[in-house]
């Protein structure tokens, strides 16, 4: 009998055992089933996927009381380099009653330096006494044949004293306009690198200047979304209207892959008989700036040749006038450096703020523009907030309130003060999820006037005050400027996915848009709460970061070997990157069949032992078959540092580079705490495994100890699992390639995998 009960026992057991199989068999096999994907299948501890809006609104995220202190101790307790006015000497001057120059006479002799119409650089004239300097500058006054600044040197005995930057107000030609009345002027005042937080924080009594101005005359856009966190992106969008989503984005030290094409918006103004203005603090001659991002720069040619180059440049981009930008390679050259970031603590001259020079200036231009009826519009560009500190931007709270309330009294003009997105370095970015955030939410007020408000009507003005709580981005404020000259703007097949108007801010916004609607450059954070749900740092996605970081490596080691032919490594000078941490993890779900991760890596080199951030994109596409890839990423720490020694071909971006080699195939690393293992392809000689596992996965490369290329075919099996999609691997000589990576994908179920590796001949 009690043999009976116990085979009786057995075979429940069995049953049990084997229904249990099927069950979990079946659970496995959902994973792989489009339609029945729960929303947090290989992010368990997510609930449900969140939209970033709340009743129907975006709701910006709130600042963590860590990030809090953090703050208290970066930028509040601390005071930037300033500038002395009480050093600011002036020995000639304007008055604009009587439109005349007047010089004293408290210098021996005097430099005039005039910027030279053949080359682009500064060409000086000496006088013996202050009467002929005076009469040489009202000449200037009169005939305009200046670029709205004159440098003048005063010498005492035989020694300069002081140099002073004297601006010039210009001489306009007058265009025929469009219509008998004066068509609105647009004045855009352009501060990189500072996000509204920072301003919030940095700037009080311009933030006093703005609350000063009437409550029709300010219209605050608090939910702007940044494109991308670099200028050329989101000026592009601004002037253009163009967005380029490729994968691998040019390096911030490349030539972007087109110039800036400010023709789409300058153009239309200047067909409506307006006159355009571009001013920025940047040095011409060096590698930055507009002479970048008009692909005019090429330091290899004569001067004379490089200056045509970029007047033929700004002439297609319908630039008229660059006037006092040209003023800055003196300016720094002064301070010694070739541009403002970074090594310069503050950009002084003659004791006075840069940005207070560019700003008086407008003033003057703008002055010019309405005496004569003529309408403009003027952009301006101020880099003093970009520096690693962040506190550099402080300095502007002493010029930009006197420019406030000066835009709400030009009548006939509209203002817009603005920012592309946060300061990219320093502690703050780096070491908080808050910093990194803050990064993407930039500014954008717009200062009108009473007599604008009139001209728009009340349609227009009820649009902005209404748009000023929904989520916006520069492809709106693009065609709210571009419907002013153009009268019938058409929005292209392409942006209707962000679900703007033709009209651009002058029509409301959807009120309840998310931020998979407004355009967003990869790597990118949503301003908006919940959008991007956060996830526990564990093991489990160990090997997504190695994976990611792998893709990493084998790119960096593909542009050495292109670049550096002759050599049998596979890297140089830029090391191979090895994993220590990963954080700040989140996932996007913008449908049911894929999901966006993003995660910032930390890696360090074997010779360099300094962290060094990378923030990835992985996206996982529930299809078929389950796939990994690498969708994008960006270097969250600086990378300027490494230029002195990065390798020809190397994407700066992707260096940490020492003078000393690394070994030539840098194989027995440990990588997120996972040791490689190595192990022969089968009976090839050449061919060597190099495998990561992990809890939750397992990496596998292949390295190619010969000469000659080969090639290994590649078939994976599993359940549960995510994997890379590759059949065959080409393997060049001496170098490594990622085969495949294969990751559990619900920590619930149980993971194996089976792979073939096969190598032909």
């Amino acid at each position: 009998m009690h043999l009976k009960l116990r085979l009786v026992l057995i075979a429940f057991a069995g049953i049990a055992i084997f229904l249990l199989y099927i069950t979990e068999s079946f659970l496995a096999s959902l994973i792989h089933t489009k339609t029945a994907l729960p929303a947090h299948v290989w992010l368990p501890e997510q609930s449900e996927w969140h939209s970033g809006m709340e009743n129907g609104k975006c709701i910006p995220h709130n600042v963590s009381a860590d990030a809090l202190r953090l703050i208290d101790d970066l930028f509040l307790f601390q005071e930037p380099e300033r500038c002395q006015p009480e050093l600011f000497k002036e020995v000639c001057r304007l008055s604009p009653r009587i439109h005349a120059i007047t010089c004293d006479n408290m210098c021996k002799s005097y430099k005039i330096g005039l910027i030279r119409e053949q080359n682009g650089t500064t060409h000086w004239r000496r006088f013996i006494n202050s009467q002929r300097a005076e009469a040489f500058l009202n000449r200037l006054l009169a005939n305009g044949n200046h670029r709205g600044f004159a440098f003048v040197d005063c010498f005492v005995r035989q020694e300069q004293t002081f140099t002073q930057l004297l601006l010039l107000p210009p001489v306009v030609e007058e265009k025929r306009v469009a219509s008998d009345e004066v068509p609105l002027s647009i004045n855009i005042v352009f501060l990189d690198s500072l996000s509204r937080a920072h301003f919030k924080r940095m700037l009080p009594e311009s933030v006093k200047a703005l609350q000063s101005l009437e409550k029709s005359s300010l219209v605050d856009f608090r939910l702007v979304q940044s494109v991308k966190h670099r200028t050329y992106e989101n000026v592009q969008a601004l002037f253009a209207g163009k967005l380029d989503f490729t994968l691998n984005p040019f390096g911030v030290y490349d030539l972007p892959p087109e110039p800036l094409h400010l023709e789409v918006l300058f153009g239309a103004y200047r067909r409506r008989g307006y006159h355009t203005l571009w001013l920025e603090d940047l040095c011409w001659q060096w590698e930055w700036g507009l002479v970048k991002d008009l692909l005019a720069l090429d330091a290899e040619l004569p001067m004379a040749d490089r200056w045509r180059r970029f007047q033929a440049a700004l002439e297609r981009a319908e630039v008229e006038r660059v006037d006092l930008s040209l003023a800055s390679c003196h300016v720094l050259k002064s301070l010694n450096a070739k541009d403002p970031f970074g090594k310069v603590p503050v950009v002084c001259f003659n004791g006075k703020l840069g940005d207070e020079y560019f700003l008086d200036y407008l003033h003057l231009y703008h002055g010019a523009m309405a005496a004569k009826r003529q309408p403009y519009i003027s952009f301006f560009m101020s880099n003093t907030a970009h520096d690693p500190s962040g506190l550099r931007a402080k300095n502007l709270d002493s010029v930009l309130p006197k420019f406030i309330r000066s835009a709400d009294r030009l009548s006939n003009t509209l203002t817009i003060l603005l920012s592309d997105h946060g300061n990219s370095y320093g502690p703050y970015p780096e070491d908080t999820v808050d910093g990194k955030l803050e990064l993407y939410h930039p500014f954008v007020f717009v200062v009108i006037p009473d007599q604008v408000r009139a001209r728009l009507g009340p349609a227009k003005m009820d649009a902005l005050r209404g748009n000023q709580d929904r989520l916006v981005s520069f492809l709106d404020l693009h065609y709210t400027l571009l419907s002013l000259v153009d009268p019938k703007p058409v929005v292209p097949l392409e942006h209707r996915q962000f679900r703007v108007n033709e009209r651009g801010l002058w029509q409301p916004v959807p009120e309840n848009r998310t931020c998979a609607e407004v355009p967003r450059l990869q790597p990118n954070h949503c301003i908006c709460q919940g959008f991007e749900a956060p996830l526990t740092n564990r093991s489990f996605y160990a090997p997504l970061a190695d994976y990611a970081l792998t893709r990493l490596n084998e790119v960096l080691s593909m542009q050495f070997r292109r670049g550096n032919s002759r050599s049998v490594a596979s890297f140089g000078a830029c090391q191979k990157l090895v994993g220590t941490w990963y954080e700040h993890i989140s996932e996007v779900r913008t449908q049911a069949s894929s999901a966006i991760l993003t995660m910032y890596v930390h890696a360090r080199t074997a010779l360099l032992e300094v962290d060094e951030i990378f923030f990835v994109i992985l996206e996982i596409i529930y299809e078929d078959k389950n796939v990994v890839r690498l969708l994008s990423f960006d270097r969250i720490t600086a990378y300027a540092p490494y230029a002195a020694c990065v390798d020809e071909g190397v994407q700066l971006k992707l260096c940490v580079c020492s003078k000393r080699k690394s070994d030539m195939l840098p194989l027995g690393s440990v990588s997120f705490n996972a040791p490689s293992e190595l192990d022969a392809l089968g009976d090839s000689r050449c061919l060597e495994k190099v495998s990561r596992s992990h809890p939750d996965g397992i990496i596998m490369e292949i390295v190619n100890l010969c000469r000659e290329e080969a090639t290994v075919r590649i078939k994976l099996e599993g359940r549960n699992m995510i994997s890379t999609e590759q059949r065959q691997v080409q393997v060049h000589p001496f170098a490594m390639h990622l085969l495949f990576v294969s990751i559990k994908q619900d920590e619930r179920f149980k993971w194996d995998y089976r792979v073939y590796l096969k190598p032909i001949s």
